[in-house]
């Protein structure tokens, strides 16, 4: 083996990936070090945010003070973990958060009018974070407010270590499997929405582990491990992820269809397979969705919680998903919106970077876009084509997604809501570099735009946060 050159043949890859006995462990270190060095300093970066975000949860505090505060952390807090953490039992819709829905607005931009508590959400994520919260509070005491903010640092670790994981099966370089993992973990909302409780960190952790089970599941489909990996992913874990996640489900029915297609499984394995999965999901997820049936007769249960807030306040104005409606989102600055935030957007989405820094990343992506369908063309990728073509549709479905929910229920154009391409983009990444080499260009780029974004959202960190913290004037 030359480690030098980070080649390799795939079964030791794979092998050095899990190692088992403490030579192996030491192998695997010595060979995917950078890889540690990413998470130690993605665990720095993040629990550098951890300190400096406020801590204080008062709803009453009013702006600016409060555009300092991360997205929505109060919700998830007050009304789920800390509420776990207080009362020993989860929260009741309607019953447990009647002070989200006393607090209310004339929404001219969706139907939503009131605090959105979140309590309809299954509960697993939030129950972990109250673990972690109550662990860490006895071991440092720190406030549970500010420990249970961990639980998403580990989120975020398990997302990086999935990335790597899977970028280095597909490519099978150890240098493209880090530029990849750079890409994702250097992007600074990534790092900021890996620092405080919210809903989002978790479900990019079982993104990134479905993309993992896919990863291994394409490259040996009838190993029953694997099999039942991507069962108990798919049907377990990923209903327990926020809905927008739920677009998730396309690529595992993608992989299902492709493999029966190649005649790499049958039918009796797909019925296997299907029965894998809904036991998972009875195991694992459907607790939740038949105690939002009990409790509020709705399955997700958003209609329960429009149908509450219009109890305390009128339902604000709904559009369709039109041309109308296109129109209106185009004034509103959606996408401007959407895209910056899905880079560097602090605090309640009022602090950005100069907007012709973000034009930085959206030049190398559409470079990117070129390279790949000029080699597509150029060397007949047949297959990286129909990948490059369902990854831009699943990407304009998102961002549908996201633009409906914004007209229907509430204008709120947030980046993380995109956050489920992240996975598919750095396996893209991976599988164009195994296309062709030529193209581990894409992975260079990649990473360039999240280093280069990086140290200006460092710069913009230190004056929103750091700088008052220690009473600090700049300019």
């Amino acid at each position: 083996m030359n480690n030098k050159r980070g080649k390799i043949r795939p079964n030791d890859g794979r092998k050095l990936l899990w190692p088992s006995g403490v030579e192996s462990f030491i192998k695997h270190i010595r060979f995917h070090w950078p890889a540690y060095i990413i998470v130690l300093f993605f665990t720095f970066c993040s629990l550098t945010v951890i300190k400096y975000l406020p801590s204080d949860f008062n709803i009453e505090v009013p702006p600016p003070e409060t555009s300092l505060a991360a997205p929505d952390e109060i919700n998830h807090y007050k009304y789920n973990v800390g509420f776990i953490l207080e009362n020993k039992r989860l929260p009741v819709a309607g019953v447990d958060d009647i002070e989200a829905y006393q607090n209310c607005r004339d929404n001219k931009n969706g139907q939503i009018p009131c605090l959105y508590s979140y309590t309809v959400n299954p509960q697993a994520a939030y129950l972990f974070d109250a673990f972690v919260a109550s662990v860490f509070h006895k071991l440092l005491g720190l406030q549970p407010q500010i420990t249970a903010r961990y639980a998403s640092t580990f989120y975020g670790i398990v997302f990086i270590a999935c990335v790597y994981s899977s970028a280095f099966l597909i490519s099978r370089r150890r240098y493209i499997a880090t530029l990849i993992t750079l890409g994702v973990a250097l992007i600074p909302q990534f790092i900021y929405v890996s620092s405080y409780t919210n809903f989002d960190a978790h479900s990019v952790a079982i993104s990134g582990l479905l993309g993992l089970a896919i990863t291994l599941f394409f490259l040996a489909p009838r190993a029953k491990l694997r099999s039942v990996f991507l069962a108990v992913v798919a049907g377990g874990l990923l209903p327990l992820a926020k809905v927008n996640f739920f677009v998730l489900f396309i690529p595992v029915l993608i992989t299902l269809t492709v493999t029966y297609r190649r005649k790499d499984i049958d039918l009796r394995f797909l019925f296997r397979w299907a029965m894998w999965a809904t036991v998972s999901f009875l195991i694992f997820s459907s607790f939740w969705y038949i105690r939002n049936l009990i409790l509020y007769g709705d399955l997700l249960g958003q209609g329960f919680v429009i149908s509450e807030m219009a109890k305390y306040h009128p339902l604000g104005q709904s559009r369709p998903l039109d041309l109308e409606s296109y129109v209106w989102l185009t004034k509103m600055e959606f996408t401007n919106l959407l895209y910056r935030s899905f880079y560097v957007g602090l605090g309640q989405m009022h602090y950005f970077l100069d907007s012709y820094k973000y034009a930085i990343p959206a030049s190398l992506s559409l470079i990117s876009s070129f390279f790949i369908i000029k080699h597509v063309v150029q060397d007949k990728l047949k297959t990286l084509g129909w990948v490059f073509t369902g990854y831009v549709v699943l990407l304009i479905f998102l961002i549908g997604l996201v633009a409906y929910n914004s007209v229907h229920y509430d204008f709120q154009p947030q980046g993380r809501y995109l956050f489920p391409i992240l996975m598919p983009t750095a396996m893209l990444c991976a599988y164009a570099y195994r296309s062709s080499k030529k193209l581990s260009i894409i992975s260079v780029l990649f990473a360039s735009s999240s280093v280069f974004l990086f140290f200006y959202a460092v710069d913009l960190f230190i004056y929103v946060y750091i700088a008052p913290f220690y009473n600090v004037v700049i300019g």
